[in-house]
Protein backbone atom coordinates (compact mmCIF):
# COMPACT_ATOMS: atom_id res chain seq x y z
CA UNK A 1 0.00 0.00 0.00
CA UNK A 2 1.55 3.20 -1.19
CA UNK A 3 -0.50 6.09 0.24
CA UNK A 4 -1.70 6.41 3.88
CA UNK A 5 -5.70 5.61 3.57
CA UNK A 6 -5.82 7.42 7.38
CA UNK A 7 -5.03 10.58 6.04
CA UNK A 8 -8.20 13.25 6.42
CA UNK A 9 -9.67 10.46 8.98
CA UNK A 10 -9.76 13.15 11.97
CA UNK A 11 -9.92 16.87 12.27
CA UNK A 12 -6.71 18.23 13.19
CA UNK A 13 -6.81 18.71 17.53
CA UNK A 14 -6.99 22.67 18.34
CA UNK A 15 -7.14 23.13 22.24
CA UNK A 16 -7.23 26.36 23.93
CA UNK A 17 -5.97 25.81 27.93
CA UNK A 18 -6.22 28.67 30.62
CA UNK A 19 -4.24 28.39 33.66
CA UNK A 20 -6.88 29.62 36.86
CA UNK A 21 -6.18 30.54 40.15
CA UNK A 22 -5.70 28.07 42.89
CA UNK A 23 -3.85 25.69 40.38
CA UNK A 24 -6.85 24.69 37.79
CA UNK A 25 -6.63 24.51 34.34
CA UNK A 26 -9.92 24.97 31.56
CA UNK A 27 -9.59 23.61 28.31
CA UNK A 28 -11.77 23.82 25.34
CA UNK A 29 -11.66 23.09 21.98
CA UNK A 30 -11.81 25.37 18.98
CA UNK A 31 -12.79 23.27 16.13
CA UNK A 32 -16.48 24.52 15.39
CA UNK A 33 -19.42 23.41 15.76
CA UNK A 34 -21.50 21.87 13.19
CA UNK A 35 -25.26 22.49 12.55
CA UNK A 36 -27.21 19.16 14.05
CA UNK A 37 -30.48 18.39 13.38
CA UNK A 38 -33.10 19.11 15.91
CA UNK A 39 -34.42 14.84 16.45
CA UNK A 40 -32.79 11.57 16.35
CA UNK A 41 -36.04 10.93 14.76
CA UNK A 42 -35.07 13.29 11.21
CA UNK A 43 -31.86 11.19 10.93
CA UNK A 44 -34.17 7.95 10.94
CA UNK A 45 -36.85 10.11 8.56
CA UNK A 46 -33.46 10.63 6.36
CA UNK A 47 -32.57 7.22 5.78
CA UNK A 48 -36.17 5.97 5.39
CA UNK A 49 -36.51 8.40 2.15
CA UNK A 50 -32.79 7.86 0.77
CA UNK A 51 -32.03 4.16 1.62
CA UNK A 52 -35.49 2.53 2.61
CA UNK A 53 -34.36 -1.10 2.00
CA UNK A 54 -30.56 -0.97 3.68
CA UNK A 55 -30.81 -2.73 7.28
CA UNK A 56 -30.86 -0.41 10.57
CA UNK A 57 -30.11 -3.01 13.12
CA UNK A 58 -29.97 -7.10 12.65
CA UNK A 59 -30.46 -9.46 14.93
CA UNK A 60 -29.81 -13.80 15.22
CA UNK A 61 -33.27 -15.04 14.33
CA UNK A 62 -33.37 -18.53 17.18
CA UNK A 63 -36.66 -19.50 15.27
CA UNK A 64 -36.23 -19.20 11.81
CA UNK A 65 -32.30 -19.19 11.96
CA UNK A 66 -30.14 -16.62 10.05
CA UNK A 67 -30.72 -13.28 10.63
CA UNK A 68 -33.81 -10.78 10.98
CA UNK A 69 -33.58 -7.18 10.19
CA UNK A 70 -34.70 -4.00 10.52
CA UNK A 71 -35.00 -1.79 7.24
CA UNK A 72 -34.80 1.95 7.76
CA UNK A 73 -38.07 2.29 5.56
CA UNK A 74 -39.59 0.06 8.02
CA UNK A 75 -38.29 1.37 11.33
CA UNK A 76 -40.09 4.78 10.21
CA UNK A 77 -42.56 3.07 9.27
CA UNK A 78 -43.27 1.14 12.62
CA UNK A 79 -42.86 4.12 14.50
CA UNK A 80 -45.35 6.06 13.42
CA UNK A 81 -48.09 3.13 13.39
CA UNK A 82 -46.88 1.70 16.86
CA UNK A 83 -46.14 5.49 18.40
CA UNK A 84 -49.84 5.99 17.13
CA UNK A 85 -50.80 3.02 18.75
CA UNK A 86 -49.55 3.91 22.34
CA UNK A 87 -51.46 7.19 21.96
CA UNK A 88 -54.31 5.70 21.21
CA UNK A 89 -53.71 3.38 23.97
CA UNK A 90 -54.35 5.73 26.66
CA UNK A 91 -50.66 6.91 26.91
CA UNK A 92 -49.72 10.83 26.55
CA UNK A 93 -46.48 12.48 25.73
CA UNK A 94 -44.14 13.16 28.70
CA UNK A 95 -45.44 9.45 29.99
CA UNK A 96 -42.51 7.30 30.67
CA UNK A 97 -42.52 3.57 28.93
CA UNK A 98 -40.18 1.39 30.35
CA UNK A 99 -38.51 -1.08 28.47
CA UNK A 100 -37.00 -4.33 29.67
CA UNK A 101 -35.57 -6.00 26.76
CA UNK A 102 -32.40 -7.76 25.14
CA UNK A 103 -30.72 -5.57 22.62
CA UNK A 104 -32.78 -6.50 19.58
CA UNK A 105 -35.36 -5.53 16.37
CA UNK A 106 -38.73 -5.17 18.58
CA UNK A 107 -36.70 -3.03 21.21
CA UNK A 108 -35.84 -0.59 19.06
CA UNK A 109 -39.21 -0.65 17.27
CA UNK A 110 -40.42 0.09 20.60
CA UNK A 111 -38.18 3.26 21.47
CA UNK A 112 -38.38 4.75 17.91
CA UNK A 113 -42.63 4.35 18.74
CA UNK A 114 -42.37 5.90 21.82
CA UNK A 115 -39.84 9.01 20.68
CA UNK A 116 -41.52 9.50 18.05
CA UNK A 117 -45.09 9.97 19.83
CA UNK A 118 -43.18 12.53 22.48
CA UNK A 119 -43.30 9.79 24.77
CA UNK A 120 -40.16 9.44 27.49
CA UNK A 121 -38.38 5.79 26.50
CA UNK A 122 -36.86 4.15 29.82
CA UNK A 123 -34.38 1.32 29.21
CA UNK A 124 -34.04 -0.94 31.78
CA UNK A 125 -30.87 -3.78 32.35
CA UNK A 126 -32.86 -7.12 32.35
CA UNK A 127 -31.31 -8.16 34.57
CA UNK A 128 -33.08 -6.00 37.32
CA UNK A 129 -36.17 -8.09 36.23
CA UNK A 130 -34.32 -11.94 36.20
CA UNK A 131 -34.71 -14.28 38.40
CA UNK A 132 -32.61 -14.41 41.34
CA UNK A 133 -32.89 -10.07 40.85
CA UNK A 134 -33.60 -8.05 43.95
CA UNK A 135 -37.00 -7.11 43.63
CA UNK A 136 -36.06 -4.12 45.74
CA UNK A 137 -34.09 -2.19 43.19
CA UNK A 138 -36.60 -2.94 39.88
CA UNK A 139 -39.36 -1.42 42.41
CA UNK A 140 -36.77 1.89 43.46
CA UNK A 141 -36.35 2.62 40.38
CA UNK A 142 -40.05 2.37 39.24
CA UNK A 143 -40.60 4.44 42.06
CA UNK A 144 -38.40 7.29 40.78
CA UNK A 145 -39.55 6.59 36.41
CA UNK A 146 -43.53 6.13 37.48
CA UNK A 147 -43.70 4.50 34.48
CA UNK A 148 -47.67 4.96 32.61
CA UNK A 149 -46.33 1.55 30.79
CA UNK A 150 -43.76 -1.13 30.45
CA UNK A 151 -42.98 -3.48 27.83
CA UNK A 152 -40.94 -6.71 28.60
CA UNK A 153 -39.79 -9.23 25.83
CA UNK A 154 -39.74 -12.08 28.76
CA UNK A 155 -42.49 -14.16 30.45
CA UNK A 156 -40.22 -14.38 33.47
CA UNK A 157 -39.91 -10.63 33.71
CA UNK A 158 -43.99 -9.82 33.73
CA UNK A 159 -45.06 -10.72 37.04
CA UNK A 160 -42.50 -8.47 38.61
CA UNK A 161 -43.62 -5.40 36.50
CA UNK A 162 -47.39 -6.24 36.73
CA UNK A 163 -49.26 -3.45 38.74
CA UNK A 164 -46.55 -0.41 37.10
CA UNK A 165 -48.78 0.99 34.50
CA UNK A 166 -49.54 -0.82 31.27
CA UNK A 167 -48.56 -4.31 30.88
CA UNK A 168 -46.92 -5.11 27.01
CA UNK A 169 -45.34 -8.38 26.35
CA UNK A 170 -43.40 -9.17 23.43
CA UNK A 171 -44.45 -8.96 20.13
CA UNK A 172 -47.98 -9.28 20.01
CA UNK A 173 -48.16 -6.88 21.96
CA UNK A 174 -46.47 -4.20 18.88
CA UNK A 175 -48.29 -6.20 16.41
CA UNK A 176 -51.42 -5.11 18.47
CA UNK A 177 -50.26 -1.58 18.86
CA UNK A 178 -49.51 -1.02 15.05
CA UNK A 179 -52.81 -2.25 14.21
CA UNK A 180 -54.26 0.15 16.73
CA UNK A 181 -52.10 2.58 14.92
CA UNK A 182 -52.70 2.01 11.60
CA UNK A 183 -56.36 3.92 11.28
CA UNK A 184 -54.95 6.80 13.39
CA UNK A 185 -52.62 9.97 12.76
CA UNK A 186 -48.93 9.59 13.13
CA UNK A 187 -46.95 11.51 15.53
CA UNK A 188 -45.40 14.08 13.36
CA UNK A 189 -41.66 14.73 14.60
CA UNK A 190 -42.45 18.59 13.57
CA UNK A 191 -44.30 18.82 17.27
CA UNK A 192 -41.94 17.42 19.24
CA UNK A 193 -39.68 19.77 21.77
CA UNK A 194 -35.98 19.35 20.87
CA UNK A 195 -35.40 20.06 24.51
CA UNK A 196 -37.63 18.11 26.70
CA UNK A 197 -36.74 14.64 27.32
CA UNK A 198 -36.85 12.34 25.03
CA UNK A 199 -35.44 9.38 27.01
CA UNK A 200 -34.04 8.33 30.37
CA UNK A 201 -30.88 6.21 31.13
CA UNK A 202 -30.20 4.89 34.68
CA UNK A 203 -26.60 4.80 35.70
CA UNK A 204 -25.32 2.27 36.71
CA UNK A 205 -25.55 2.20 40.74
CA UNK A 206 -21.69 1.57 41.52
CA UNK A 207 -21.81 4.21 44.21
CA UNK A 208 -25.64 4.04 45.23
CA UNK A 209 -29.18 3.44 44.15
CA UNK A 210 -29.34 4.08 40.00
CA UNK A 211 -29.99 7.39 39.06
CA UNK A 212 -32.54 8.37 36.51
CA UNK A 213 -30.50 10.81 33.52
CA UNK A 214 -33.18 12.77 31.37
CA UNK A 215 -31.55 12.46 27.34
CA UNK A 216 -33.47 15.15 25.01
CA UNK A 217 -33.22 15.23 21.63
CA UNK A 218 -30.93 18.50 21.57
CA UNK A 219 -28.60 16.69 23.77
CA UNK A 220 -28.19 13.38 21.95
CA UNK A 221 -27.86 14.93 18.51
CA UNK A 222 -25.47 17.54 19.93
CA UNK A 223 -22.85 15.17 21.58
CA UNK A 224 -23.19 13.64 17.88
CA UNK A 225 -22.56 16.07 15.89
CA UNK A 226 -19.49 17.19 17.91
CA UNK A 227 -18.35 13.24 17.52
CA UNK A 228 -19.01 13.81 13.58
CA UNK A 229 -16.84 17.22 13.64
CA UNK A 230 -14.01 15.12 14.73
CA UNK A 231 -14.68 11.97 13.26
CA UNK A 232 -14.71 12.98 10.05
CA UNK A 233 -13.94 9.77 8.61
CA UNK A 234 -17.69 8.69 9.33
CA UNK A 235 -19.45 10.30 6.74
CA UNK A 236 -17.01 9.27 3.92
CA UNK A 237 -18.31 5.28 4.62
CA UNK A 238 -21.18 4.39 6.13
CA UNK A 239 -20.28 2.76 10.27
CA UNK A 240 -20.64 -1.11 10.43
CA UNK A 241 -21.22 -2.23 14.15
CA UNK A 242 -21.23 -5.42 15.87
CA UNK A 243 -21.77 -4.75 19.40
CA UNK A 244 -23.57 -6.15 22.17
CA UNK A 245 -23.24 -3.03 24.32
CA UNK A 246 -26.92 -3.14 26.33
CA UNK A 247 -29.16 -0.08 25.05
CA UNK A 248 -29.62 1.03 28.61
CA UNK A 249 -26.50 2.06 28.92
CA UNK A 250 -24.91 5.47 27.67
CA UNK A 251 -22.39 4.14 25.01
CA UNK A 252 -24.18 1.64 23.75
CA UNK A 253 -27.71 3.02 23.28
CA UNK A 254 -26.87 6.32 22.71
CA UNK A 255 -23.19 6.71 21.32
CA UNK A 256 -23.06 3.66 18.99
CA UNK A 257 -27.03 3.56 18.00
CA UNK A 258 -27.09 7.60 17.21
CA UNK A 259 -23.54 7.18 15.58
CA UNK A 260 -24.82 4.38 13.18
CA UNK A 261 -28.37 5.82 12.81
CA UNK A 262 -26.93 9.51 11.84
CA UNK A 263 -24.82 7.87 9.14
CA UNK A 264 -27.21 5.66 7.65
CA UNK A 265 -25.33 2.39 8.99
CA UNK A 266 -25.71 -1.02 10.40
CA UNK A 267 -25.99 -2.52 13.49
CA UNK A 268 -25.12 -6.10 13.99
CA UNK A 269 -26.19 -7.49 17.40
CA UNK A 270 -23.85 -9.55 18.66
CA UNK A 271 -25.65 -12.54 20.37
CA UNK A 272 -22.66 -12.72 22.62
CA UNK A 273 -23.54 -10.49 25.29
CA UNK A 274 -20.66 -10.28 25.81
CA UNK A 275 -19.89 -13.32 28.11
CA UNK A 276 -16.47 -14.84 27.85
CA UNK A 277 -17.70 -18.49 27.56
CA UNK A 278 -19.24 -17.32 24.39
CA UNK A 279 -16.41 -15.80 22.65
CA UNK A 280 -16.27 -17.70 19.62
CA UNK A 281 -20.20 -16.10 18.69
CA UNK A 282 -18.36 -12.92 19.00
CA UNK A 283 -15.86 -14.16 16.58
CA UNK A 284 -17.97 -15.86 14.28
CA UNK A 285 -20.52 -12.50 14.20
CA UNK A 286 -17.03 -10.35 13.88
CA UNK A 287 -16.06 -12.16 10.82
CA UNK A 288 -19.40 -12.42 9.11
CA UNK A 289 -20.29 -8.96 9.85
CA UNK A 290 -16.62 -7.25 9.32
CA UNK A 291 -16.98 -3.82 11.13
CA UNK A 292 -15.31 -0.59 10.48
CA UNK A 293 -15.88 0.58 14.26
CA UNK A 294 -14.99 -1.92 17.01
CA UNK A 295 -15.59 -1.21 20.61
CA UNK A 296 -13.95 -3.14 23.71
CA UNK A 297 -12.78 -2.75 27.12
CA UNK A 298 -8.83 -3.72 27.34
CA UNK A 299 -10.08 -7.11 28.65
CA UNK A 300 -12.36 -7.54 25.81
CA UNK A 301 -9.68 -7.29 23.21
CA UNK A 302 -7.14 -8.86 25.04
CA UNK A 303 -9.70 -11.92 24.61
CA UNK A 304 -9.82 -11.81 20.87
CA UNK A 305 -6.24 -11.14 20.61
CA UNK A 306 -5.52 -14.50 20.30
CA UNK A 307 -7.68 -15.23 17.26
CA UNK A 308 -6.44 -12.11 15.82
CA UNK A 309 -2.63 -13.04 15.93
CA UNK A 310 -2.93 -17.46 14.91
CA UNK A 311 -6.05 -16.90 12.38
CA UNK A 312 -5.24 -15.17 9.02
CA UNK A 313 -8.67 -15.49 7.98
CA UNK A 314 -10.32 -14.30 11.22
CA UNK A 315 -7.26 -11.17 11.23
CA UNK A 316 -8.42 -10.31 7.48
CA UNK A 317 -12.15 -10.10 7.55
CA UNK A 318 -11.66 -8.15 11.05
CA UNK A 319 -9.30 -5.41 9.99
CA UNK A 320 -10.10 -5.89 6.47
CA UNK A 321 -12.23 -2.65 6.53
CA UNK A 322 -11.74 -1.05 9.95
CA UNK A 323 -11.34 2.59 10.33
CA UNK A 324 -10.64 2.64 14.35
CA UNK A 325 -10.46 0.35 16.88
CA UNK A 326 -12.07 1.99 20.09
CA UNK A 327 -10.78 1.24 23.56
CA UNK A 328 -13.05 2.11 26.62
CA UNK A 329 -12.78 1.99 30.36
CA UNK A 330 -9.36 1.32 30.90
CA UNK A 331 -6.48 2.40 29.75
CA UNK A 332 -4.47 -0.47 27.02
CA UNK A 333 -1.16 -2.16 27.67
CA UNK A 334 1.37 -1.14 25.91
CA UNK A 335 2.15 -5.08 25.36
CA UNK A 336 -1.57 -4.87 23.65
CA UNK A 337 -1.88 -1.60 22.18
CA UNK A 338 1.37 -2.60 20.18
CA UNK A 339 0.19 -6.27 19.50
CA UNK A 340 -2.91 -5.18 17.97
CA UNK A 341 -1.08 -2.51 16.13
CA UNK A 342 1.25 -4.80 14.72
CA UNK A 343 -1.31 -7.36 13.25
CA UNK A 344 -3.91 -4.59 11.98
CA UNK A 345 -0.94 -3.19 9.91
CA UNK A 346 -0.60 -6.68 8.10
CA UNK A 347 -3.78 -6.49 6.42
CA UNK A 348 -4.04 -2.58 6.22
CA UNK A 349 -0.34 -1.66 5.62
CA UNK A 350 -0.85 1.12 8.67
CA UNK A 351 -1.92 0.66 12.16
CA UNK A 352 -5.65 0.98 12.19
CA UNK A 353 -5.84 4.01 14.89
CA UNK A 354 -6.88 3.10 18.82
CA UNK A 355 -8.60 5.47 19.95
CA UNK A 356 -10.41 6.13 23.06
CA UNK A 357 -12.58 9.26 25.11
CA UNK A 358 -14.05 9.81 28.13
CA UNK A 359 -17.37 10.45 29.71
CA UNK A 360 -19.88 9.33 31.98
CA UNK A 361 -23.70 8.81 31.26
CA UNK A 362 -24.03 12.45 33.10
CA UNK A 363 -22.18 14.21 29.90
CA UNK A 364 -24.00 12.95 26.97
CA UNK A 365 -22.07 10.38 26.97
CA UNK A 366 -18.82 11.85 25.11
CA UNK A 367 -16.71 14.69 26.78
CA UNK A 368 -13.84 14.37 25.13
CA UNK A 369 -12.28 12.01 22.34
CA UNK A 370 -9.13 11.00 20.73
CA UNK A 371 -8.84 12.39 17.09
CA UNK A 372 -5.48 11.41 16.10
CA UNK A 373 -3.95 8.17 14.68
CA UNK A 374 -0.76 8.60 16.50
CA UNK A 375 -1.62 8.32 20.62
CA UNK A 376 -0.87 6.17 23.21
CA UNK A 377 -2.23 3.99 25.59
CA UNK A 378 -3.84 6.54 28.60
CA UNK A 379 -4.66 8.90 26.31
CA UNK A 380 -8.91 10.12 26.62
CA UNK A 381 -8.28 12.81 23.91
CA UNK A 382 -9.42 16.18 23.76
CA UNK A 383 -12.41 18.39 24.83
CA UNK A 384 -15.22 17.50 21.76
CA UNK A 385 -15.95 20.95 20.15
CA UNK A 386 -18.07 22.72 22.53
CA UNK A 387 -17.46 21.15 25.37
CA UNK A 388 -15.13 22.51 28.52
CA UNK A 389 -13.39 20.89 30.95
CA UNK A 390 -12.16 22.06 33.76
CA UNK A 391 -9.35 20.48 36.20
CA UNK A 392 -9.93 21.11 39.54
CA UNK A 393 -7.48 20.08 42.21
CA UNK A 394 -8.20 17.36 44.43
CA UNK A 395 -6.13 16.05 46.80
CA UNK A 396 -3.01 14.85 44.86
CA UNK A 397 -5.43 14.86 41.82
CA UNK A 398 -7.10 17.00 39.66
CA UNK A 399 -11.09 16.21 39.50
CA UNK A 400 -12.26 15.66 35.52
CA UNK A 401 -15.07 18.50 35.59
CA UNK A 402 -17.60 19.20 32.66
CA UNK A 403 -19.59 22.27 31.36
CA UNK A 404 -21.53 21.90 27.67
CA UNK A 405 -25.20 21.59 26.07
CA UNK A 406 -24.46 17.90 26.51
CA UNK A 407 -24.43 17.79 29.62
CA UNK A 408 -27.50 16.63 31.66
CA UNK A 409 -29.58 19.40 33.57
CA UNK A 410 -30.28 17.33 36.78
CA UNK A 411 -31.10 14.03 37.70
CA UNK A 412 -34.96 13.28 37.48
CA UNK A 413 -36.77 13.26 40.00
CA UNK A 414 -34.18 14.09 42.46
CA UNK A 415 -33.44 17.86 42.63
CA UNK A 416 -31.67 16.93 46.38
CA UNK A 417 -28.97 15.07 44.39
CA UNK A 418 -29.18 17.43 41.11
CA UNK A 419 -27.27 20.58 43.02
CA UNK A 420 -24.56 18.86 44.34
CA UNK A 421 -23.64 16.82 40.55
CA UNK A 422 -22.55 20.37 39.67
CA UNK A 423 -20.19 23.38 40.95
CA UNK A 424 -20.97 27.02 41.02
CA UNK A 425 -19.97 27.51 37.64
CA UNK A 426 -22.21 24.90 36.53
CA UNK A 427 -19.47 22.55 35.58
CA UNK A 428 -20.28 18.67 36.57
CA UNK A 429 -18.34 17.10 38.56
CA UNK A 430 -17.48 13.65 37.60
CA UNK A 431 -15.56 12.25 40.33
CA UNK A 432 -12.83 11.11 38.22
CA UNK A 433 -9.65 12.85 37.73
CA UNK A 434 -7.45 13.16 34.71
CA UNK A 435 -4.07 15.07 33.88
CA UNK A 436 -2.43 16.40 30.60
CA UNK A 437 -0.76 14.33 28.73
CA UNK A 438 1.66 17.66 28.37
CA UNK A 439 1.10 21.19 29.94
CA UNK A 440 2.88 22.59 26.90
CA UNK A 441 0.72 21.10 24.25
CA UNK A 442 -2.89 21.19 25.19
CA UNK A 443 -3.61 19.35 21.72
CA UNK A 444 -2.30 16.46 22.80
CA UNK A 445 -5.13 15.94 25.36
CA UNK A 446 -5.86 13.95 28.94
CA UNK A 447 -5.12 11.26 30.19
CA UNK A 448 -7.21 8.93 32.35
CA UNK A 449 -5.59 8.90 36.24
CA UNK A 450 -8.83 7.05 38.23
CA UNK A 451 -11.26 7.01 40.18
CA UNK A 452 -10.93 9.79 43.04
CA UNK A 453 -12.95 7.48 45.56
CA UNK A 454 -10.70 4.58 44.68
CA UNK A 455 -7.86 5.68 46.23
CA UNK A 456 -6.96 5.22 49.99
CA UNK A 457 -4.97 6.00 53.33
CA UNK A 458 -3.32 3.02 54.55
CA UNK A 459 -2.63 2.35 58.50
CA UNK A 460 -0.03 4.99 58.49
CA UNK A 461 -2.14 7.53 56.85
CA UNK A 462 -0.02 6.94 53.37
CA UNK A 463 -2.21 7.43 49.84
CA UNK A 464 -2.36 4.62 47.72
CA UNK A 465 -3.03 5.86 43.93
CA UNK A 466 -5.17 2.70 43.40
CA UNK A 467 -5.36 3.74 39.42
CA UNK A 468 -2.01 3.70 38.90
CA UNK A 469 -0.75 0.75 40.98
CA UNK A 470 -3.79 -1.20 38.93
CA UNK A 471 -2.52 0.19 35.50
CA UNK A 472 1.33 -0.71 36.54
CA UNK A 473 0.36 -4.62 37.22
CA UNK A 474 -1.71 -4.73 34.43
CA UNK A 475 0.86 -3.53 32.15
CA UNK A 476 3.21 -6.04 33.10
CA UNK A 477 0.99 -8.90 33.01
CA UNK A 478 0.69 -7.91 29.43
CA UNK A 479 -2.90 -8.61 28.70
CA UNK A 480 -2.86 -12.07 30.56
CA UNK A 481 -4.34 -10.16 33.87
CA UNK A 482 -8.00 -9.48 33.03
CA UNK A 483 -8.19 -7.23 36.09
CA UNK A 484 -7.20 -6.57 39.25
CA UNK A 485 -8.70 -4.99 42.40
CA UNK A 486 -6.73 -3.23 44.40
CA UNK A 487 -7.05 -3.24 48.81
CA UNK A 488 -5.77 -2.02 51.49
CA UNK A 489 -7.44 1.20 53.18
CA UNK A 490 -6.93 1.58 57.23
CA UNK A 491 -4.86 -1.88 56.63
CA UNK A 492 -1.13 -2.16 57.04
CA UNK A 493 -0.17 -2.84 53.48
CA UNK A 494 -1.72 -2.75 50.03
CA UNK A 495 -3.05 -5.95 48.92
CA UNK A 496 -4.76 -7.33 45.37
CA UNK A 497 -7.38 -9.30 44.07
CA UNK A 498 -6.79 -10.39 40.52
CA UNK A 499 -9.15 -11.42 38.32
CA UNK A 500 -6.59 -13.96 35.99
CA UNK A 501 -7.92 -15.25 32.56
CA UNK A 502 -5.86 -18.63 31.53
CA UNK A 503 -1.70 -18.77 32.82
CA UNK A 504 -0.57 -16.26 34.89
CA UNK A 505 2.30 -16.95 37.17
CA UNK A 506 0.97 -14.56 40.03
CA UNK A 507 4.21 -14.87 42.50
CA UNK A 508 6.63 -14.40 39.85
CA UNK A 509 3.97 -11.26 38.50
CA UNK A 510 4.26 -9.66 42.25
CA UNK A 511 7.95 -10.58 42.68
CA UNK A 512 9.05 -8.78 39.61
CA UNK A 513 6.87 -5.69 40.07
CA UNK A 514 7.95 -5.55 43.62
CA UNK A 515 11.21 -5.73 43.10
CA UNK A 516 11.30 -2.23 41.33
CA UNK A 517 8.33 -1.11 43.66
CA UNK A 518 10.08 -0.38 47.46
CA UNK A 519 7.84 2.42 48.45
CA UNK A 520 5.14 1.20 50.71
CA UNK A 521 2.01 2.26 48.72
CA UNK A 522 3.52 0.77 45.80
CA UNK A 523 4.47 -2.66 46.67
CA UNK A 524 1.89 -5.50 46.60
CA UNK A 525 2.03 -7.65 50.20
CA UNK A 526 -0.77 -9.53 49.79
CA UNK A 527 -2.30 -10.96 46.33
CA UNK A 528 -4.67 -13.95 45.61
CA UNK A 529 -6.42 -14.99 42.65
CA UNK A 530 -10.72 -14.35 42.48
CA UNK A 531 -12.47 -17.80 43.83
CA UNK A 532 -14.50 -17.49 40.89
CA UNK A 533 -15.00 -15.10 38.14
CA UNK A 534 -16.79 -11.55 38.49
CA UNK A 535 -20.44 -11.97 37.42
CA UNK A 536 -22.48 -8.95 35.63
CA UNK A 537 -25.81 -10.99 36.66
CA UNK A 538 -24.35 -10.42 40.35
CA UNK A 539 -23.37 -6.86 39.55
CA UNK A 540 -19.76 -7.50 39.94
CA UNK A 541 -19.38 -6.07 36.00
CA UNK A 542 -20.62 -3.19 34.38
CA UNK A 543 -22.27 -3.51 31.17
CA UNK A 544 -19.10 -2.67 29.43
CA UNK A 545 -17.64 -5.99 31.15
CA UNK A 546 -15.62 -3.62 33.68
CA UNK A 547 -15.15 -4.47 37.42
CA UNK A 548 -17.59 -2.63 39.25
CA UNK A 549 -15.45 -2.33 42.80
CA UNK A 550 -17.74 -1.29 44.93
CA UNK A 551 -20.20 -4.05 44.32
CA UNK A 552 -17.18 -7.13 43.90
CA UNK A 553 -16.17 -5.87 47.29
CA UNK A 554 -19.14 -5.80 48.94
CA UNK A 555 -19.77 -9.63 47.94
CA UNK A 556 -15.63 -10.75 48.47
CA UNK A 557 -15.37 -9.90 51.72
CA UNK A 558 -14.23 -13.15 52.84
CA UNK A 559 -11.53 -13.09 49.84
CA UNK A 560 -10.57 -9.43 51.35
CA UNK A 561 -10.15 -10.85 54.80
CA UNK A 562 -8.52 -13.61 53.98
CA UNK A 563 -5.58 -11.29 52.11
CA UNK A 564 -4.58 -10.46 55.77
CA UNK A 565 -5.08 -13.13 58.01
CA UNK A 566 -1.52 -13.81 57.54
CA UNK A 567 0.40 -11.33 59.03
CA UNK A 568 1.70 -8.44 56.65
CA UNK A 569 5.45 -8.24 55.84
CA UNK A 570 6.04 -4.69 55.10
Amino acid sequence: MTSDWRAGMFAQPDVEARILPGGEVLLSSRIARSPRVPTTLHWLARWAAETPEAPFVTEADDVAGGRRALSYGDAWRDAGRIGAGLLASGLRPGDRLAVIAANGVDHMRMALAAMRAGIIYVPIATQYAAPRANAAKLAGVFETVQPAAVYCDSVQAAPLVAGFGLLLEGRAALALLADRGASAHEPDIADLDPDAPAKLLLTSGSTGTPKAVPYSHALMTENMQATIDVWPFVERSKPVLVDWLPWNHAFGGSHNVNLTLSQGGALHIDPSGGKPDKLAVSLKALRTFRPTIHGAVPAGWAALLPAIETDADFRQAFFGRMDVMFSAGAAMSSDLFGRLSRASASVRGYPVPIVTGWGATETGPGATMVHQADVRPGWIGTPLPGTEIRLVPYGEKLELRVRSRSVMTGYWGRPDLSGNAFDAEGFYRSGDAGKMVNPDRPEQGLLFDGRLLDDFKLANGSWVNASALRMALLRRAGGALRDVVIVGADKPGVAALCWVDGDLNLEALFAAHNSENSGQTMRVVQFAALATAPSVDAGELTPKGEINRKTLLARRTGEVAALYEEEVQL
